[in-house]
């Protein structure tokens, strides 16, 4: 009865040995699941400080471009500010010429008399430093005939000048012109007939110019309206340029005689002749 019982408490021996196994399995197992959380953390921390990292890089390049743009801004103020130093100086000269030239301009207003002579026995006439006269031949006087411009043009200004023995300028010349109405042969109100009339008045200019007529000024730079009359065609049509202000035939003609003039004085630097030579 006794040996079975010993038998008994032979077998229930291994159990506790068995637990310790098990018990050792999983302590050693924990170390490695430790060391394996601590790698990843690490790996998540260096992966946020990349990440960081790449931040500041970023922040630190805009930041970089912020200064370059605000050391560009500063360096613009300072040309501005030296600009507008250079501009107020300009202003000021330019006010103090426009002064000036507003008073030259009222004592030469105060010196003008503007006589309207219609004969040469004017009694002021003596009296001026300079004669201006106006004339229209061929047409309010002798209209149509392009042929009478030489010699009443001619006659005009010999007159004057053997009576008063003064310089001359022909202060307004011209005719009507609708722009686009052409015709041949050259009829009134038509491009080509005011191109005949200045370069006709144009003509005796030249041979008087060397003389004692010393200007000419066209009527009129463009046309412009007027009151209705059986005088007008919608306006007066003297002006070589339209009242848009596109040329008319006659712009071309002066604009050749104002480049060769000028190119005749000499004092124009070679570039800035017309045609350029260069």
């Amino acid at each position: 009865m006794g040996k079975p019982q010993k038998n008994t408490a032979s077998t229930a021996t291994p159990t506790p040995k068995r637990t310790r196994s098990e018990s050792s399995t999983r302590t050693s197992t924990s170390p490695e699941k430790s060391f394996t959380d601590v790698l990843g953390s690490i790996d998540k921390k260096l992966t946020s400080l990349d990440a960081r990292l790449a931040l500041v890089e970023v922040l630190h390049k805009e930041f970089q471009a912020l200064r370059e743009s605000l050391e560009f801004s500063q360096a613009q103020v300072v040309s501005l500010a030296a600009e507008n130093q250079t501009l107020r100086g300009n202003v000021k000269e330019l006010t103090e010429k426009m002064s000036q030239l507003s008073g030259d301009n009222r004592k030469m207003k105060e010196s003008t008399l503007d006589i309207q002579a219609r004969s040469m026995r004017d009694n002021l006439a003596p009296y001026v430093d300079v004669i201006c006269v106006n004339s229209y031949f061929s047409w309010y006087h002798d209209p149509g005939h392009l042929e009478v411009i030489p010699i009443q043009l001619n006659t005009q200004f010999e007159n004057w000048h053997r009576t008063y023995q003064k310089p001359i300028i022909q202060s307004e010349y011209g005719a009507d012109s609708v722009p686009g109405v052409h015709n041949d042969p050259p009829m009134m109100f038509t491009e080509e007939y005011q191109k005949l009339v200045l370069q006709s008045y144009h003509d005796i200019f030249d041979q008087k110019r060397k003389q004692f007529v010393i200007g000419e000024l066209i009527w009129n730079f463009a046309d412009f309206m007027t009151s209705q009359g059986v005088t007008r065609v919608v306006g007066n049509k003297k002006g070589i340029f339209t009242r848009q202000r596109q040329p008319k035939a006659a712009a071309f003609i002066l604009k050749e005689r104002y480049w060769r003039l000028a190119n005749e004085t000499g004092k124009l630097p070679l570039w800035t002749k017309y045609p350029c030579p260069l």
